[in-house]
């Protein structure tokens, strides 16, 4: 296999692995990977469930299910367990004056229906902030249904933060090319270019954690060479012992200095993480696909290497002191990050309704009735207190209630947490922020 079809070969890889991140990213719930809402509204005599039917056609560009009333559900006692109601068919299920109807059905149904409109809440994936662009998704697939739609939410300028990491990595080949060091353990790092583009969705700190990456990465790139080089690595069949004496002496001790420094970008990625969005799960799960990817890349290109000469460069001696070239590698993106941190605020991504959205219910108007229903059973009709009371011996030797009532306090974790919660918090903002 030539060196250009290898190359070839370890960006698809990588390109692979980048593609798997995104979507990773995207259902794991990120905000980062989100985009706002889009409030639809139709006519109130329309059946919900109908006018589903025309939108799960397009669940390619929402980021999740619509929500609205045949999704939304109520809590009911039913005398001795809970069950969830779906809130298009509690009104058949529960009569206005049984003691179980605590309002909050009403309540709920009034978020979606409410001055003769039925009102659909989708959620849309980032980078969906053409409002042309949706407003053609939304009139094809409703088809004749009339409907009017706003558009809620902030969204990141997504397009301006992948153009900064293309141009950053263009750069950054640009920069190896003249410095004439495109060889094969130079490559195989900018092979992770296509996977390190899911930090994008982060931002100038995401950039930013690339750029810390792959400094790290042309630090390390001789030792971890060499791990991937070594005999049996890929196949399985280096035993334990000999690849811990291998890798002491071969690749600890030698670059000993090395992997000390890797401390410092450990430190920088751990203030990024507290201080910025950037999630650690999905670090992790990049660093480790990343490592995956180079690993990959180094046995494709050095075998390739190896077809083309007789023997491997291997370290004698100790390397004292890091070779800082690699800082310069790291350049590109950090002035990416800087120049995404920049001009973010000229690239609006976002589009807002003029009026502020008027919300109906809230979190507190839940868990009292997760509380009600819960209790129910257990509380005497027309008391909102319940308690339990022990029997004890009468004077008269008959039971009798003893007058210490223990009261026992409603545990939430047992139970479904508010359906609602992400967006209600997003429509109380008042920026509508994700």
């Amino acid at each position: 296999m030539s060196i250009f079809r290898s190359i070839i070969v370890c960006c698809l890889i990588s390109l692979i692995g980048g593609v798997g991140l995104f979507f990773l990213g995207s259902l794991a719930g990120y905000e980062q990977f989100k985009g706002g809402y889009a409030i639809l509204s139709v006519d109130s005599s329309l059946e919900d469930k109908y006018v589903r039917e025309y939108l799960d056609k397009g669940r390619a560009f929402f980021s999740g299910y619509p929500i609205s009333e045949s999704s939304a559900w109520v809590m009911l006692d039913i005398f001795g367990s809970l069950q969830q109601i779906p809130l298009d068919e509690y009104s058949s299920r529960v009569l206005p004056i049984d003691p179980r109807n605590d309002g909050y059905a009403e309540k709920l149904r009034d978020f979606f229906i409410r001055d003769g409109k039925r009102y659909i809440y989708v959620p849309l994936l980032a980078g969906n902030w053409k409002d042309t662009f949706l407003d053609k998704q939304f009139a094809g697939l409703m088809q004749n249904i009339p409907f009017s739609v706003d558009y809620y939410g902030t969204g990141k300028p997504l397009s301006l933060y992948f153009i900064v990491y293309g141009s950053a990595s263009l750069c950054l080949y640009i920069l190896c090319f003249f410095r004439k060091i495109l060889t094969a353990r130079i490559v195989n790092i900018l092979t992770l270019i296509p996977l390190f583009s899911s930090f994008s969705f982060f931002g100038a700190e995401g950039i930013a954690a690339a750029s810390i990456l792959f400094g790290a990465f042309f630090l390390l790139r001789e030792p971890l060479y060499e791990i991937a080089s070594m005999p049996g690595f890929f196949t399985g069949s280096l035993k334990l012992k000999s690849f811990r004496k291998k890798v002491k002496k071969e690749i600890y001790q030698p670059y000993k200095t090395y992997w000390k420094s890797l401390f410092l970008f450990v430190l920088v990625l751990g203030i990024l993480i507290i201080f910025t969005p950037l999630k650690l799960l999905f670090l992790i799960v990049i660093f480790l696909a990343s490592l995956a990817v180079f690993f990959i890349s180094s046995k494709i290109l050095s075998s390739d290497e190896g077809s083309r000469r007789r023997f491997s460069p291997v370290a004698i001696m100790t390397k004292r002191k890091p070779e800082f070239a690699f800082f310069v590698y790291m350049l590109p993106f950090a002035f990416g990050a800087l120049a995404a941190l920049l001009f973010t605020p000229f690239f609006p991504g976002s589009m807002a309704a003029d009026r502020k959205y008027e919300i109906t219910i809230n979190e507190e108007d839940y868990y009292e009735h997760l509380t009600y229903q819960a209790t129910f059973s257990m509380r005497q009709m027309g008391s909102e207190v319940f308690a339990y009371y022990d029997y004890v011996p009468g004077d008269d030797g008959l039971p009798s209630v003893s007058k210490v009532q223990e009261n026992r306090n409603l545990n939430y974790d047992d139970f479904p947490a508010f359906p609602l919660k992400h967006l209600i918090n997003f429509l109380n903002n008042d920026k509508n922020e994700l």
